[in-house]
């Protein structure tokens, strides 16, 4: 009986790897969105993040698209500093791209969550800003008249990039405020 009971006691401590498969898996620590807070706070990191990053790459392509195939490419009313309707409709995508590459990268380096998130409420709001004054007295000597399928789908990525933005530095702040 001590010999075998030693054997029955180690068997039974091992985990059967038919039951194992079946488990519910909602009980293991360390899994992400399982544990209340560390994976929770890291699954919302990520979709704000990927929620923001689409967002801004939609609006930036939504600006390529009307600098390429809308005809704002030869709009030249005026000029400040060398800069055109045109052109800003030109710089718009190229910083929506880049902004979009970088929330994705903050994915892997969180360090760079909270700036880019700021930049990315800076980016929204400030393409809402321009598009609200070219609509309203005018911006570089161009004013919007039509409210166009692209403005719409523009406008809600823009809002969708500032509310998601909000919220991942919100989330990313919130750790260490209450510290």
């Amino acid at each position: 009986m001590g010999s075998n009971s030693g054997v029955e006691h180690m068997a039974n401590d091992q985990p059967n790897p038919s039951s194992t498969a079946t488990q519910d898996r909602t009980h293991q620590p360390g899994r992400s969105g399982t544990t209340p807070g560390r994976g929770s706070h890291a699954a919302w990191v990520r979709i704000s993040t990927i929620a923001a990053a689409a967002s801004v790459l939609v609006s930036g392509y939504i600006h390529f698209y009307l600098y390429f195939r809308g005809g704002y490419r030869s709009i030249h009313p005026e000029s400040v500093f060398g800069l055109t309707i045109s052109r800003s409709f030109a710089l718009n995508a190229i910083a929506g791209l880049i902004i979009a590459e970088a929330l994705v990268l903050s994915l892997r380096r969180p360090a760079l969550a909270v700036p880019v998130a700021l930049a990315t409420l800076g980016f929204a709001a400030t393409t809402l800003g321009a598009y609200t004054v070219s609509h309203t007295t005018g911006l570089l000597g161009f004013t919007e008249t039509r409210t166009t399928a692209e403005v719409i789908i523009a406008l809600v990525a823009e809002v969708t990039a500032i509310v998601a933005a909000l919220g991942l530095v919100k989330t990313m702040l919130a750790p260490r405020i209450k510290r």
